[in-house]
C-alpha cells in the first residue's frame, strides 16, 4: 500500500510540473514529465490526454492522433478525446474521421453544444446547408446565448434565401442591421 501511495503522488507531482512547463512552453519537459506517469502507470488516460494536447499545441498532429486514441482504449467513455481527435482530424483535412469522433463523443454527451457547432461546421463545408442549419439550431437550444451557432446559421439562412431570419440573428447577435 506504501508503494502505491507513493507512486500515486509521483504521478500527481508530475502532472503539476508538466502543466507549469506546459504554460512556459517547456513542451519537451512537459512530455517528459508526462511520459514519466505512463512509465509508472500506463492505465491513467489523462497522461496520453494531456501528451495529445501538447503535441497539437507544437503542430504535430500525428503523434496527437497516436495518443488520443490510446487514451480512448484506455477510457472509451470520454467525449473530451473523442471531440478532441475530431478536432485533429479537421486540421489534417480527414473530415470522414473527424464527423466519425464527433458523432461518437455525441453519442456519450448530446448536451455540449461544441459538438454540434463541430457537426455544423462539417455539413457547411459539403454544402450541406439542411444538415447544417439542424446542427446550429440544436447547438442553440443547448446554448441560446451561443455566438458562434448564431453567426452560422445566420449565414446559412441567407444562402438559401431567408433573408429576413438571417437578418434576425444578425440583430440577435450585434444588435444591429448589417447589409452585408
Amino acid at each position: 500500500m506504501i508503494k502505491k501511495n507513493s507512486t500515486y503522488k509521483i504521478i500527481k507531482n508530475n502532472f503539476e510540473h508538466a502543466a507549469i512547463q506546459k504554460k512556459n512552453k517547456n513542451y519537451k519537459v512537459a512530455l517528459d514529465f508526462l511520459k514519466k506517469n505512463i512509465t509508472l502507470d500506463p492505465k491513467i488516460y489523462e497522461s496520453y490526454f494531456n501528451i495529445a494536447n501538447i503535441y497539437e499545441e507544437i503542430g504535430n498532429f500525428d503523434e496527437a492522433i497516436k495518443y488520443l486514441i490510446k487514451a480512448s482504449e484506455i477510457n472509451p467513455k470520454d467525449y473530451e478525446i473523442k471531440v478532441n481527435l475530431g478536432n485533429i482530424y479537421i486540421h489534417k483535412e480527414l473530415y470522414k474521421e473527424a464527423m466519425e469522433q464527433f458523432q461518437l463523443a455525441f453519442r456519450i454527451n448530446s448536451r455540449d453544444y461544441r459538438i454540434s457547432n463541430s457537426v455544423g461546421m462539417l455539413q457547411r463545408k459539403f454544402n450541406n446547408n439542411i444538415n447544417a442549419k439542424d446542427a446550429f439550431e440544436y447547438s442553440l437550444s443547448l446554448d441560446p446565448t451561443n455566438e458562434f451557432a448564431i453567426n452560422q446559421l445566420s449565414i446559412i439562412e441567407r444562402s438559401i434565401g431567408n433573408y429576413e431570419r438571417g437578418l434576425k440573428l444578425i440583430y440577435q447577435l450585434t444588435g444591429k442591421i448589417s447589409l452585408k
